[in-house]
């Protein structure tokens, strides 16, 4: 009848229960968002419960965060969420008077072995992040600092542009002890390959990133084969990242390293399946060793990611000529007239008279 029964405090935890199953058992997309969101304006009904009326405050700004006009209600109420744990004056808790009259110890632990409630080092480090992904880097920097999250602290002073704050924060932690994050930081803000060695030794060549920065290094300074070297110790001890694979692919396409590039535009390809250049590369690896019938599926894929790169179509149309294949042949033809007449593309080449003469003599 439309009338909002009380729940018990047991109940009102059941619901937070299932609503982060919904979460957990399904995909991260709106209709999930609404149907949580049915389970968190019935508790929120109640306010019988510091604990459990909290959790659903902090789980409905998770939620809230998502959406492109919510965004900046939403971390200000985790703001608060996570000031109402001290009892400093801030933005959120502005005046003495709401800090004492704020619910007692034993009111705020009375259930909290019902819920999950994140503890505040995890909350600050959450809030921290999400300020961070807004661009607001030097906040996000200073709660980092404030729970001693070192190197996303050097990291979001990096992205504000504070780099001898960075510099300074990073030999202050080195003199404390020695990490292999922090030398690769310093590496990062000097640019001395010397800070990445020292990060490789500190960690007995376990750490992949900083193989990767000194690979980043060396190809910056024109030093393929050096660049190369790093790049595949890196991705031995971590090989998930695509576009790491792909800086691969370039350097050996231009060391002519023609088997090592294959091997990594296959990988991009295997991890990412929608990155077009990658196929495309594939297929001009397959073209340059005179595999024409190896490169013609890799250029139906790249064609079907990105249909207006017209190098992606003189590639098809020599492939398809190799392989008598004079339908698809014209297909191509049409499709790089079409892209130059039409779309106004630059650089598309005339039709060559041999072009021609092969389709027109093949089908003949």
């Amino acid at each position: 009848d439309n009338k909002i029964r009380d729940l018990n405090v047991l109940d009102q935890s059941i619901l937070l229960a299932m609503c982060l199953d919904v979460k957990n058992t399904n995909p991260a997309d709106g209709l999930t968002g609404e149907e949580m969101g049915a389970y968190l304006a019935r508790v929120l009904h109640h306010h019988d419960d510091w604990i459990i009326y909290s959790t659903a405050l902090l789980e409905r700004s998770w939620l809230e965060f998502v959406g492109n006009h919510t965004k900046e209600r939403a971390i200000l109420q985790m703001q608060a969420l996570a000031d109402q744990h001290t009892n400093r004056l801030t933005i959120t808790q502005s005046t003495r008077k709401s800090v004492e009259e704020s619910s007692p110890v034993q009111d705020r632990l009375r259930n909290i072995h019902t819920i999950v409630y994140p503890p505040r080092w995890q909350m600050l480090a959450d809030i921290a992040e999400r300020y961070a992904s807004l661009g607001i880097v030097t906040t996000a920097a200073e709660i980092y600092t404030e729970i001693e999250y070192w190197d996303e602290v050097v990291d979001c002073y990096r992205r504000a542009g504070k780099d001898s704050l960075a510099v300074e924060i990073v030999k202050d932690r080195l003199k404390i002890s020695e990490t292999p994050r922090m030398w690769m930081a310093l590496g990062d803000l000097t640019n001395d390959p010397a800070h990445y060695e020292k990060a490789i030794d500190l960690s007995r060549g376990r750490f992949s990133m900083a193989y990767i920065a000194l690979g980043k290094y060396y190809y910056d300074k024109g030093d393929l084969s050096k660049s190369a070297s790093s790049y595949k110790q890196g991705l031995k001890l971590r090989p998930l990242i695509p576009s790491v694979w792909f800086r691969l692919g370039t350097i050996s396409m231009k060391l002519g390293d023609w088997d090592s590039a294959l091997s990594s535009f296959s990988e991009v390809a295997q991890q990412q399946p929608d990155t077009a250049d990658a196929w495309s590369n594939i297929a001009a690896v397959h073209m340059h060793n005179k595999q024409p019938l190896n490169a013609y599926p890799a250029l139906i894929e790249s064609l079907k990611l990105n249909r207006s790169n017209w190098q992606m179509w003189d590639n098809k149309l020599n492939v398809c000529l190799d392989l008598e294949k004079y339908d698809e042949a014209v297909q191509a033809c049409i499709m790089l007239l079409d892209l130059k007449t039409t779309h106004s593309a630059k650089g598309v080449p005339d039709l060559s008279e041999k072009c021609i003469r092969a389709i027109v003599g093949g089908t003949i």
